[in-house]
């Protein structure tokens, strides 16, 4: 039973370490690809458009409130587009915000998709799931363990009172045997020489037969006795 015990406890830690390396692994993983990501974008220049109707005017009109504007052609242009969709997603990566996502759902970065934050997310809650299952079970079989611990010491008490009583019980009857013994062999000491005396008193032609007879089974029972009482 303790070999078992041992045995489920240190599958269990194992258990408990691995989703605890799988979810530090899983939190590298995301710093790791976030840094990344922010620095590919932050380190990259912008493209400079080489057509005149591509490039974003300097030069605009000023409406009536005084504010600049800009053309319309320059506004619209894929180049713009396409510098201004990179600063929002590096903007996105550094404050932590929401960024675009492509037709999948997945990030759009420099053309290629990238593991969706869902992916990521349900492995980090798969990996506390497990971490939190170990504990659970590390926890239950602790409590297992101080409920047998419990009932070891419960039967360990209990044997020490059975000691206790059985202890009173043989030194009385260790008493009561010293007298039953002092009495037997004062009766052996006894015995034969009355049983002499007797048997110097029987007459063979005089005495009756009974009390030849009795005698002898007196002297048998007495052999008897003292054959049993003699040490092997």
């Amino acid at each position: 039973m303790k070999t078992e015990q041992g045995m489920l406890k240190r599958k269990l830690e194992t258990t408990l370490e691995e989703a605890r390396q799988e979810r530090r692994l899983s939190d590298d993983f995301s710093k790791n690809s976030s840094s990344k990501k922010r620095k590919s974008f932050e380190d990259r220049p912008l493209p400079k458009s080489s057509g005149p109707g591509n490039v974003l005017q300097k030069s605009g009109t000023r409406s009536d409130n005084g504010r600049k504007r800009t053309t319309k052609g320059s506004r619209g242009s894929p180049e713009v587009k396409r510098g201004r969709t990179r600063r929002q997603i590096a903007r996105a990566l550094r404050t932590g915000a929401p960024t675009r996502r492509g037709t999948k759902g997945s990030l759009t970065i420099q053309g290629t998709p990238t593991e969706p934050k869902e992916v990521q997310s349900a492995r980090l809650v798969e990996a506390r799931g497990k971490e939190n299952e170990a504990e659970s079970q590390l926890e239950e079989l602790k409590e297992t363990l101080e409920g047998w611990k419990r009932r070891c010491q419960d039967i360990a008490d209990e044997a020490k009172i059975q000691v206790r009583a059985a202890t009173i019980d043989a030194q009385f009857w260790k008493d009561r045997y010293i007298k039953l013994a002092w009495l037997a062999n004062q009766a052996l000491m006894n015995i034969p020489q009355r049983l002499r005396a007797a048997e110097d008193m029987v007459d063979p032609t005089r005495t009756p037969r009974e009390i030849q007879e009795f005698l002898e089974q007196r002297r048998k029972l007495y052999d008897r006795m003292k054959k049993l009482s003699a040490p092997s």
